[in-house]
């Protein structure tokens, strides 16, 4: 369940995946400063709906996993991902 991944899998996107990730630093004190986080989840209506997604379309976002969030939780600041795996399909 680590390696759930917030927007492929989840399709945690736009208004949500920010209300997310103030309620982990509100939680949590966790710093985002420095995250780019529209590489990994795109903004309001600019997503593929879920449906195509598990037909196989792609967005090209990277991927970021609910492992790696808790990585950050435990550092207290934002890291990026290891993505030399690169994307599930």
């Amino acid at each position: 369940m680590n390696e759930l991944r917030l927007y492929h899998d989840m399709g945690l996107s736009g208004d949500d995946a920010g209300e997310f990730l103030d309620a982990v630093h509100a939680r949590f004190s966790t710093r985002f400063e420095g995250s780019e986080f529209e590489t990994y989840s795109p903004n309001e209506g600019e997503g593929l709906p879920r449906f195509f997604r598990k037909l196989g379309f792609d967005d090209h976002k990277k991927p970021f996993t609910f492992s790696h969030l808790v990585k950050i939780v435990e550092a207290g600041q934002w890291s990026e991902p290891d993505t030399e795996a690169g994307p599930r399909p």
